[in-house]
């Protein structure tokens, strides 16, 4: 049996490492970061434009326009909004 993690652990440790280094006053460091998860999803960190204070990440999935079939983009408009509001 194959024990799977809810999260990512690349992204995890890597924005871990970005927020605790500008926390802690130091200076941003370029981030360029390419890979694949198990099921063929592609993750790519990287700072947009090259703006060492700005963290994108980007996520490609083979099989987003299944998902679009199923209400994807308005859930995902949904939440996007939901957490606007939370922080706004």
């Amino acid at each position: 049996m194959i024990l799977l993690e809810i999260n990512n652990r690349i992204i995890e440790e890597t924005l871990t490492l970005k927020f605790e280094s500008a926390s802690n006053g130091n200076k941003p460091e370029a981030v360029e970061v390419t890979f694949a998860d198990f099921d063929g999803v592609l993750y790519h960190i990287s700072n947009p434009n090259g703006d060492k204070t700005k963290v994108l990440v980007s996520i490609s999935l083979k099989f987003y326009k299944e998902l679009q079939e199923h209400g994807a983009d308005e859930n995902m408009k949904r939440v996007i909004m939901k957490n606007h509001k939370t922080q706004g």
